[in-house]
């Protein structure tokens, strides 16, 4: 979400860093303030016209639920408040965790509180889960390899009890503060979808193939799903910084989507709408199939934001704060061992899963709490869309949810 044209107060919230026991490791986001630089593969795979990549903080490379996790988050080009993102990577077990992104909104103070609170309950929920004996009405724990795991009943009612005490807080806290929430979890080699709001998830193959894909829940996003609107449409609409569903409100609504089976090289994507709004879809996906995690985050974020600084040139442009997550599961057992002995032969290791580099690992957990319109497309004013909120607060008896 835009977070340029309104503030609080000057404040920036700083994310904490707590230790936690080993049961549980949880990684959220700060305001962003690293000065790393990182510098990525030149251009795109589909080589669209952008300026230069800036400097951007340093991303978090996490082991987590038998896979790896790529975490960036970045305030917005020239905004002079701080990041009203946050994300979070949970791990609750060997095999289970949670991938999540909340875009706050209500001004910089406000956006971020509500955003921190809602990984923060997760967080809470997570650790709160029993690790031993049975739950006398959520059904008894999995054992897997002598290891406790969490049933997907106790999962899926951690993670509904969170989102539900997070937007029952915010009404009772009365100042007009909301987020979006966008989560994953990761049980296995399966994931399930939550979300609330325009921050997005998809699931891509490793040849492109989008296994799964989430629905913004804001009148272009509806309109885009029922055929109303193309993409190109989509992506210029004057209203499309609307949204008509966050947590915060009591209309408040949580869409569960379907279990997915990961395949080998699946890569599951959650960020906020700072990427889909300067992003086509087909982009994010040829980008993102395939090759190291870590370069294909880099080039989303480096791309993303270059393009929210240019402002011309035929591509889309809207400042926002970004926040992106990437994951994909480790390689089967018998392909890490193949890749192994070509390592010890000095043969090349296949590009599509590449070894992560020690030192781009995450030591210590930090815990907390284009295309063109094309020449028939219809006027973009043309389209009425369904009654929304817009993205400002505070909230009074109407919701007003300007873009921030």
């Amino acid at each position: 979400m835009d977070g340029t044209s309104q503030t609080l107060d000057g404040l920036t919230r700083r994310s904490e860093e707590l230790t936690v026991d080993t049961t549980l490791e949880i990684v959220s986001s700060g305001d962003a303030a690293a000065t790393t630089p990182v510098t990525g593969d030149a251009g795109s795979a589909t080589e669209p016209t952008h300026a230069p990549a800036p400097e951007l903080p340093a991303m978090q490379i996490l082991e987590i639920a038998d896979g790896q996790a790529v975490c960036f988050s970045n305030v917005a080009p020239l905004k002079p408040t701080g990041n009203e993102d946050s994300w979070g990577a949970i791990t609750v077990s060997r095999q289970s965790g949670l991938l999540a992104v909340a875009d706050g909104l209500g001004g910089h103070r406000g956006g971020r509180a509500a955003s921190q609170l809602v990984i923060d309950q997760l967080s809470s929920q997570a650790k709160a889960l029993p690790q031993s004996g049975p739950l006398p009405v959520l059904g008894d724990a999995v054992l897997i390899d002598n290891e406790w795991e969490p049933s997907p009943l106790e999962m899926q009612m951690a993670i509904l009890s969170a989102i539900e005490e997070t937007n029952q807080e915010l009404i009772r806290r009365g100042v007009g503060s909301a987020t979006t929430l966008a989560l994953v979890e990761v049980q296995g080699r399966a994931v399930r979808t939550y979300h609330v709001g325009d921050s997005e998830i998809l699931v891509v193959g490793q040849r492109g193939r989008v296994k799964g894909r989430t629905v913004s829940h804001s009148p272009v996003g509806y309109a885009r799903q029922a055929g109303i609107l193309n993409e190109t449409e989509a992506m210029y609409h004057e209203e499309r910084h609307l949204v008509s569903n966050v947590v915060g409100i009591a209309e408040m609504r949580i869409e569960m989507g379907p279990r997915i089976e990961l395949a080998a090289r699946d890569t599951v994507l959650i960020a906020s709408d700072g990427l889909f709004d300067n992003l086509y879809e087909q982009e994010i996906v040829e980008i993102i199939r395939k090759g190291q995690l870590e370069a294909g985050v880099r080039q989303l974020a480096e791309l993303a934001s270059s393009r929210m600084l240019l402002g011309q040139g035929g591509v889309p442009s809207k400042a926002d704060d970004l926040t992106i997550v990437a994951f994909r599961l480790n390689p089967p057992v018998r392909e890490r061992k193949q890749r192994g002995e070509r390592k010890r032969r000095n043969e090349p290791t296949p590009s599509s899963t590449p070894p992560v580099p020690a030192q781009q690992r995450s030591s210590e957990p930090v815990a907390v709490t284009h295309q063109d319109a094309p020449s028939d497309a219809r006027p973009f004013d043309a389209v009425q869309l369904a009654p929304h909120f817009h993205r400002q607060f505070p909230i009074a008896r109407v919701h007003d949810l300007e873009a921030h």
